[in-house]
């Protein structure tokens, strides 16, 4: 029990204030409300987006400079300062940090951190995305954007060679009729905003997981990861900024730009499961037992989450204060003044930053400068298709629907089972044995109307007797 509750106590927020020609973020215990850290550099405007890669490196984008700022967690000083392609008004980190996204605009750039390689730039929105999320088991990473749509992306795809350099899928023809197109880049693609989303949360349990979105349209969206299907749609009364969800999937935390934050309990709307698309509304005083209201700010909330052991809620705001809350009594437990309006926010579960002695050494490899131009593989450098140094990308986790993770892949070159994998996930000598056999079974084709041909020629032509 001791050792749970250090771990609850080493739960840290980074608050991110704007104002002025400073950045500032802010390390504070959300025990304690202690400040542990104060990051800062020079950037007017503030920053857009805080974010920790891995349990070393806190990064943050700028809203008016192309930009992002790398800080050591341990020190105060910046460690890097990255350029981009364009300002980034989002950037998420997989969980495991070996990759980084960051949205320019309606564009969606991934880097491999350990190397700072592009490698791929992908866009569906039609407005600048505003907000991304991966995934707690780094298979998928989701993006919404001004356009009020919400994306479900597929990281392995994404990163297979085939889209980044085509931007078409490749197809595969196992069969003598049959050709296949590769997966699609999306597993969803939402539109049930009629206005900007602003803010999403994914919860735990990978392809089980329930989503959450939020939008200016004063709604709260519920989907299910897998499947896709609309659970339920929550209205309010002013418009959404900012969600979370406890682990456990039974509480939903909304916040709203007039200070007010929602609580709504789940499982009272669908006793057996959120199964069902529903359609609940909340008035401005809170309604129901089924909901409930925390108020205190005065301004938007741009930051909610749920500490570790899940009966204290974190939030930051506008009003240049972060607060700590009790879930069960919705009581307000202490306030921290905060040195300006706060644009995001993070919270880092099991973070310390001064380590006892006992704390293993990170293993987060060195952090690289992002490159603007997309890098080839070792595979298609292999084939003759980039040119330059390459190297063969870390192992993505990919869900493969009706195959077992388990199987060789090797084998799938002689079954008849419609599919195609990306091709990086494939090795080198498995793709050329494909395509191998892809050319064997056509030459075989052309043999044999060569053959059919030849017959027709003599039996019809040359030995017809002429009138």
């Amino acid at each position: 029990v001791a050792a749970m509750q250090d771990d609850e106590n080493a739960d840290l927020v980074f608050s991110c204030t704007k104002g002025g020609r400073n950045l500032r973020i802010t390390a504070w215990e959300l025990a304690t409300g202690s400040i542990q850290r104060t990051y800062s550099c020079d950037a007017e405007g503030g920053g857009s987006c805080v974010y920790l890669l891995g349990k070393d490196y806190l990064l943050c984008s700028l809203k008016t400079l192309p930009f992002i700022y790398v800080w050591n967690i341990r020190k105060e000083q910046v460690h890097l300062k990255i350029a981009c392609p364009g300002c980034v008004g989002a950037l998420a980190c997989s969980p495991e940090g070996t990759y980084c996204a960051g949205a320019v605009g309606e564009k969606i750039y991934v880097w491999e951190v350990s190397s700072g390689h592009l490698l791929a730039v992908i866009s569906q929105h039609y407005q600048p995305v505003a907000v991304l999320r991966f995934t707690d088991d780094g298979t998928h990473f989701i993006s919404g954007g001004s356009d009020a749509r919400v994306i479900v992306w597929r990281l392995g795809s994404v990163l297979s060679e085939a889209f980044v350099t085509s931007g078409h899928s490749i197809p595969y023809s196992p069969g003598a009729d049959r050709t296949v197109p590769c997966p699609s880049l999306t597993r969803h693609v939402w539109s049930d905003h009629s206005l900007p989303v602003t803010d999403i949360h994914c919860g735990t349990g990978g392809l089980r997981a329930r989503v959450v979105t939020v939008s200016l349209d004063q709604t709260a969206k519920l989907y299910e990861l897998s499947s896709g299907q609309l659970l339920a749609s929550l209205l309010f009364d002013s418009g959404l900024t900012s969600v979370a969800m406890d682990l456990a999937a039974h509480r939903l935390f909304v916040g709203g730009s007039t200070g007010k934050i929602f609580q709504v309990n789940l499982f009272l709307h669908h006793p057996s499961s959120v199964a069902q698309h529903s359609s609940v509304g909340f008035n401005h005083e809170g309604g129901t037992d089924q909901h409930s209201c925390f108020k205190g700010h005065t301004k938007a909330v741009r930051g909610l989450a749920v500490c570790s052991w899940g009966h204290q809620l974190v939030s930051v705001a506008e009003d240049s204060t972060g607060r700590v809350w009790d879930i069960i009594s919705r009581q307000e437990l202490r306030s921290s003044p905060l040195k300006g309006p706060v644009s995001s926010m993070f919270l880092a579960r099991g973070v310390r930053l001064s380590p006892p002695s006992k704390t293993l050494p990170s293993n987060l490899p060195p952090l690289q400068p992002f490159r603007k131009q997309l890098h080839y593989s070792a595979f298609a450098q292999g084939r003759g298709e980039g040119g330059g140094e390459g190297k063969a990308l870390p192992a993505v986790p990919i869900v493969i629907e009706g195959i077992d993770p388990l199987c060789d892949l090797s084998t799938l070159k002689d079954c008849d089972c419609g599919f195609n994998l990306p091709a990086d996930s494939i090795h080198s000598s498995q793709v050329e044995g494909l395509e191998v056999h892809k050319l064997t079974q056509e030459m075989s084709e052309l043999k044999d109307v060569h053959r059919r041909l030849y017959g027709f020629v003599v039996d019809e032509l040359i030995d017809k007797p002429v009138d």
